[in-house]
């Protein structure tokens, strides 16, 4: 059936096999990801804004990419990158493949407590019984995901990292230096668009913060939600070691 659906797509848009740059963020679930993805999608030189759920592991699974998105989306002219973003690890990426790919690489993260109480929100509001309720689950993914980040960007042969809170703190100094280094001709605004799996099961954030469309600064309260100390203490230390060997590997953004 997938296969027909690309054989469809390929013959109706067949500008999808022009060259495109891949541009990846690599992170974990709650950390503006969603909103990033946005932000990059409404820039008319890059094409993809939602999780897209792809393993890569040769080119074929940058031209299913491809394929993916153009069977939702109409092509844009002015595109030069492909984007897609990758947060669990059974999502397999093959580092190599980006490396020879030329793919530009964004890792981000977040700090823990936020990142663990929203993810518990989420899942207890959206997806009732689901692993992602439990305290225990999310804590141990957090840490095992930073520790898979950690192991592909030593894998990379460059990459650019940043705090994922710096999105909504300090917005247009880290737009600016995305633009920057992304060699865009049009500025990423803090503006988006919202497009057809905005704020859809499995696509990314489904708070309806999206559909403003615009970086709003205020977060939600997680006050309810309580995290074991223990759970959290690890938590916080792996994601203090992560952080200092991530900004140590970093290009300057």
């Amino acid at each position: 059936m997938e296969l027909l659906e690309h054989l469809v797509t390929a013959t109706r848009k067949p500008g999808l096999f022009r060259t495109h740059q891949p541009l990846f963020l690599l992170s974990h679930m709650r950390a503006n990801t969603s909103l990033l993805g946005h932000i990059l999608g409404s820039n008319p030189a890059i094409c993809g804004y939602y999780e897209m759920h792809n393993g890569y592991y040769s080119w074929k699974s940058l031209l299913r990419q491809k394929l993916l998105y153009y069977r939702d989306h109409d092509l844009k002219p002015q595109a030069k990158y492909m984007f897609d973003k990758v947060l669990h690890d059974f999502h397999y990426v093959d580092m190599n493949l980006l490396n020879q790919a030329n793919a530009r690489i964004m890792f981000s993260a977040r700090e823990p407590e936020k990142t663990i109480k929203s993810t518990l929100s989420q899942f207890r509001r959206e997806r009732p019984g689901h692993e992602f309720c439990d305290t225990e689950e999310v804590c141990q993914y957090y840490c095992q995901r930073l520790q898979t980040l950690e192991q592909m960007a030593a894998a990379a042969h460059e990459y650019v990292y940043f705090d994922a809170d710096e999105l909504r703190r300090n917005t247009a100094e880290l737009l600016q230096r995305l633009t920057t280094w992304l060699e865009l001709d049009v500025p990423l605004r803090p503006e988006f668009d919202n497009f057809h799996f905005s704020g859809k099961l499995d696509s990314g954030d489904l708070s309806g913060r999206l559909a403003s469309g615009k970086v709003e600064k205020s977060t939600s309260d997680y006050s309810d939600i309580e995290i074991p100390e223990t759970l959290l203490e690890q938590a916080q230390d792996a994601y203090a070691r992560f952080t200092v060997t991530m900004e140590a590997g970093s290009l300057p953004l």
